[in-house]
């Protein structure tokens, strides 16, 4: 009894692992609350866009790069990524993925098929039972925050996505 019950807590402790070391594959070569000028190397400076209006109204900045792979293997191609940057410090950031419904790159594309995939374990996901789904939801992980929208236009098949990620400190800044 005592071997099968250690055999379960390990299957388990491995499969919890397993998800969350997938849901880590998008290495963005920088973690929430880096100093900036770490985004600001590898991505260039913030947008033009950023810098006085979202700045004084918001708080923050933000780099804005087109990906063709944030996370090579794990989908979420041909993305639009902003770096979120408040107080010299990386405060998270936000991936914006648009696709036509009937695409048959979709799965490759769209932030959903990526946390359906990467996030199986986690309650809120579950909600996500169909393609067609729109709405927003949101969880927490490993103390990051993840925050999800999903916008069908069902005239055009045009599906808009948002994930934002970001950690309690900077999460005020960016809702």
């Amino acid at each position: 009894m005592k071997k099968k019950l250690t055999l379960t807590y390990f299957i388990f402790i491995f499969l919890f692992s397993f998800n969350q070391v997938i849901a880590e594959e998008c290495n963005l070569e920088f973690q929430i609350g880096d100093d900036a000028s770490k985004a600001i190397f590898l991505y260039g400076e913030p947008t033009s866009e950023s810098d006085e209006k979202i700045k004084v109204d918001r708080g923050y900045s933000f780099i804005e790069k087109f990906l063709i792979n944030v996370c090579p293997g794990h989908g979420m191609e041909e993305a639009r990524i902003q770096i979120l940057l408040n107080e010299d410090k990386i405060g998270g950031y936000k991936i914006n993925s648009y696709s036509r419904n009937d695409d048959a790159n979709a799965k490759n594309i769209l932030i959903y098929y990526y946390i359906k995939e990467n996030f199986v374990n986690v309650d809120e996901v579950k909600e996500l039972t169909s393609i067609d789904w729109t709405g927003n939801i949101y969880w927490k992980t490993d103390n990051i925050y993840y925050y999800y929208y999903k916008f069908l236009n069902k005239k055009s098949k045009i599906i808009t996505e948002e994930l934002l990620v970001t950690n309690e400190r900077f999460g005020k800044y960016f809702n």
